[in-house]
């Protein structure tokens, strides 16, 4: 695979579109009735980082997204095991990130902004488990597939005894866009950082670089 040059972001966070080659054809989750399960990664991109590193990145494609995504921060409350945030109210909608495992944990979202809830109320319908290795950390890109719609104030739950992640993505369903969630690996033993481009038709806009803590 020829490698694809990424800009450098001038920072962690949040940056300014840029448009970068689009990538390579990967596999897509496609859009379903249902939530979709934490997403296996997928490796298949040579990535070439500022300073010329060359790390292979591990990609997931989401389909039918509109418009650029949104991104919010977990409150993670001193000694819950687990976080929550608001997010934009929505009909159906990608939530997705990448975060650190060790065991086993959930991801939901519910209308519930109780900070320290830490179980899915019964009948909640997009609900995922995650399920890692108990004795290593693993890097694992979720991706949610929910139909909000009789929810006004949706909030994303997620149970994960490493308060992982920091920041979470969201993004309205509709035909003609796309986005990749990546892991991108530094060269470091266990150490990547996510990765967040919008692709619409022949560009790429990079909306998010920083480490995976």
């Amino acid at each position: 695979t020829s490698p694809l040059s990424l800009p450098s972001p001038g920072g962690a966070g949040t940056t300014p579109a840029t448009v970068v080659p689009t990538p390579a054809p990967l596999p897509s989750v496609p859009t379903s009735a249902s939530p979709v399960p934490a997403a296996p990664p997928v490796a298949g991109q040579l990535l070439e980082l500022p300073g010329g590193v060359r790390a292979m990145a591990y990609c997931v494609r989401l389909a039918d997204a509109a418009g650029l995504p949104t991104q919010q921060t977990l409150a993670w409350p001193p000694g819950a095991g687990c976080g929550s945030t608001a997010l934009p109210a929505m009909t159906r909608a990608w939530i997705f990130f990448d975060a650190r495992w060790e065991g086993m944990g959930k991801v939901w979202v519910d209308g519930d902004a109780d900070l320290n809830q830490c179980q899915p109320p019964a009948g909640t319908a997009c609900v995922t488990r995650v399920v890692t290795s108990p004795v290593m950390v693993s890097s694992v890109p979720v991706a949610l597939d929910c139909d909000l719609t009789g929810i006004p104030s949706p909030v994303l739950h997620v149970a994960d005894a490493l308060h992982s992640p920091e920041v979470v993505f969201s993004a309205a369903q509709a035909s003609g866009g796309q986005i990749l969630l990546l892991a991108v690996g530094t060269g470091a033993p266990d150490a990547y950082e996510q990765v967040v481009l919008a692709v619409q038709g022949d560009a790429t806009a990079l909306r998010y670089w920083a480490p995976l803590g």
